[in-house]
């Protein structure tokens, strides 16, 4: 067995694999990320979280959502930012504030859906606004 061969991949390519193996590293029960290339140079992050399923399920406002999925993609984006030093020439082509998309994603009982996006033109939400819970009332007198 040779195992001294050396195999060449492009930068592009190594820094895929190195996404990659970070989204397996970082994987458990309540946080997924996974990562798309819609075209070269351009990559796409989508988030699962366990939290995002709970804010959903109790119709937190979008500004509640906010804080979390807004934090999300601060902390993603300093860790593919941190892959992208090791890559000396698609570190200085790459950015990662223009070339790089979050998506925040949920499940519900036919697959996965969005709800919402951050890109170079801000932050766009899918779904509609939840709607406000309904406060519980004492008894009517109609049912006293």
């Amino acid at each position: 067995m040779n195992l001294d061969t050396p195999y060449h991949l492009t930068e592009w390519e190594w820094f895929q694999l190195q996404l990659k193996i970070y989204a397996l590293e970082s994987r458990s029960p309540k946080w997924i990320i996974t990562f798309t290339y819609p075209e070269p140079g351009k990559v796409t992050c989508a988030i699962w979280s366990q939290t995002t399923q709970d804010l959903l399920e109790k119709k937190a406002s979008r500004k509640e959502q906010l804080k979390f999925y807004e934090y999300w993609v601060v902390e993603e984006r300093g860790q593919i930012a941190r892959l992208l030093k090791g890559i000396p020439g698609l570190k200085s082509e790459l950015d990662v504030n223009r070339d790089v998309a979050f998506d925040i994603t949920f499940d519900y009982a036919r697959g996965t859906d969005f709800v919402c996006r951050f890109d170079t033109d801000g932050m766009h939400w899918y779904l509609d606004e939840p709607e406000k819970p309904v406060k519980k009332q004492g008894k009517s007198a109609k049912h006293a």
